[in-house]
């Protein structure tokens, strides 16, 4: 059974900024445009471990005067049930944050791979303002409605803040740059825990 989202809950946070649709291909290769060819049609929360955030990190990079800060992460999606068992249509997967939303590369069957660069010197018009933030799933049912999966912290969304607070880091070189990857006791992990210990 689906939970309808509060939408409210969700967008209460925003201002209109951008209102862009993102393609992440990593820290300095962020195209915002409106691009996406399909209209949502309903809005659910993903409470039935339809899909999981796997890892999360920040990162930072800097060099002869240009620098780019953002966040990624890799989401886990179950496409088994979303595909096979309800012949649906996974379409995309991602992050939104202040009205932008960044789509997803899919670098596994399951795997998604998104981002935001909210930093980026000398290219600021590429940048993205970094708020409160969620990740959706975009399925294609079989009777044609378009359901928009999100996964949220609870009743509120994420905040660099709240994923980072009491949890280490890991620290991962990148030559002139660096990713700080969080622990799974970060809050980010809640799901990706309750659905492995299904």
């Amino acid at each position: 059974m689906r939970n309808l989202l509060v939408t409210a809950v969700l967008f209460s946070f925003c201002s209109p900024v951008f209102a862009d649709d993102c393609r992440w291909g990593g820290a300095t290769s962020q195209i915002c445009k409106k691009e996406i060819p399909y209209v949502v049609t309903h809005n659910y929360a993903a409470n039935n471990c339809e899909f999981y955030v796997d890892s999360f990190a920040e990162g930072s990079w800097s060099h002869n005067g240009s620098n780019a800060q953002w966040i990624e992460a890799s989401l886990k999606v179950d496409i088994a049930s979303l595909e096979e068992a309800l012949n649906g249509k996974v379409l995309a997967a991602g992050l939104y944050s202040e009205k932008n939303y960044f789509y997803a590369l899919q670098s596994n069957s399951g795997v998604y791979r998104v981002g935001m660069t909210h930093q980026l010197i000398p290219n600021a018009q590429d940048a993205r303002p970094l708020g409160s933030f969620a990740f959706f799933v975009d399925v294609k049912r079989e009777g044609g409605s378009l359901d928009r999966l999100w996964l949220t912290n609870a009743e509120e969304n994420f905040t660099k803040e709240s994923v980072f607070a009491n949890a280490d880091t890991t620290t991962q070189s990148l030559g002139s740059g660096t990713l700080q990857w969080v622990a799974e006791t970060s809050v980010i992990f809640n799901q990706a825990k309750a659905c492995r210990n299904k």
